[in-house]
């Protein structure tokens, strides 16, 4: 159901809490695209209990999901970094009835093409969509026989093109930080390992400044930006 976006806008300020429908795989929000429009939507539930009842058809086809609340302070950041998500259509559901409207005519969003080139935050909203779907659909908890193995392939083959045209942030080490514009030279950096417990060695790329800086919490690396080609150079 489609209404006036005030109407809905507030409906979502009058929640003490909202109930966000999340994949417990991906520990994102638990997304769908609409079969019709082709929308990204994201689920929100003005309760729990209705939340939990309406993913009972959803969990019965074998995804694993779980609600997480988001008191109302905190609702318009999470909603505006849902955009991050390659999310465009917001799902509210109440007392049984379903509304849909655009996003954008709830929350503002981010408009990052005023900064310089080198301040603008690493963005791959494509990227994280095809990455969110096709993790949803593989961890399907049904037997192998039953999966979609063509729309699994189809949606690895969008993984796979989304991840050539993205850029991605690697965490390296400089004896001296780089200055806006500077270009690395080979030689005068080394690259970060991640050591697993069976002995393997990967190097960590990032698709996202949020993800980076929880590994780079204490500021020991620098990020560079790097594409599928120039990672299989190195």
């Amino acid at each position: 159901m489609t209404v006036d976006n005030q109407f809905i806008l507030r409906k979502l300020q009058s929640l003490e809490n909202a109930t966000i429908v999340f994949s417990t795989v991906t520990k994102h929000p638990f997304l769908v695209c609409d079969e019709e429009t082709f929308d990204d939507e994201l689920l929100l539930f003005a309760d729990v209990q209705e939340m939990q009842e309406f993913v009972k058809t959803y969990v019965a086809k074998g995804y694993v999901l779980h609600g997480v609340t988001v008191p109302k302070d905190k609702l318009a950041r999470f909603l505006s970094e849902c955009f991050t998500l390659g999310v465009n259509q917001l799902i509210y559901q109440e007392n049984g009835t379903r509304f849909s409207v655009s996003l954008d005519k709830i929350v503002i969003r981010p408009d990052y093409s005023k900064l310089p080139q080198e301040k603008r935050p690493l963005l791959n909203p494509q990227l994280q969509l095809s990455v969110l779907y096709f993790l949803q659909e593989l961890s399907r908890r049904i037997p192998e026989e039953q999966k979609d193995q063509e729309q699994l392939k189809e949606l690895e083959e969008e993984l796979a093109a989304n991840m050539a045209k993205a850029q991605f942030l690697v965490p390296i080490r400089l004896d001296e930080p780089l200055k806006p514009g500077e270009k690395l030279e080979p030689g005068k950096f080394k690259l970060t390992m991640v050591n697993t417990k069976e002995g393997e060695q990967f190097l960590p790329v990032f698709s996202d400044v949020k993800e980076y800086a929880l590994f780079n919490k204490d500021n020991q690396y620098q990020g560079i930006l790097m594409t599928i080609e120039n990672l299989r150079q190195l």
